[in-house]
């Protein structure tokens, strides 16, 4: 348990499926956020024509949504392993008087 609650005060309790996956997440939303950017540019430029630029980024959009959505998840998931953390901070400190 001591061990755990070390980790877990050093930022790396996480297991490190969740510190990959919140990575690759951040990483998605950021490449969807330059393809918005670009995509933008281009209709500016007059290089596509408005009914395409507004049928890509609603694709675009859904799929920041989506990645939106992955993300709070994976926070959700990480808090309840917060809490169960601390459950075992308060076990440890209640066994320990």
């Amino acid at each position: 348990m001591a061990y755990a609650l070390e980790r877990f005060r050093g930022g790396h309790w996480l297991p490190l499926e969740f510190q990959a996956r919140k990575a690759t997440q951040r990483k998605e939303q950021a490449n969807l956020d330059t393809q918005v950017d670009r995509l933008t540019q281009a209709y500016l430029a007059e290089m596509i024509p408005l009914g395409d630029y507004q049928r890509r980024r609603q694709t675009l959009e859904e799929n920041t949504q989506a990645v939106e959505t992955q993300i709070a998840l994976l926070e959700n998931q990480v808090d309840c392993q917060a809490t169960v953390i601390g459950l075992m901070t308060s076990i440890a400190g209640f066994a320990s008087c």
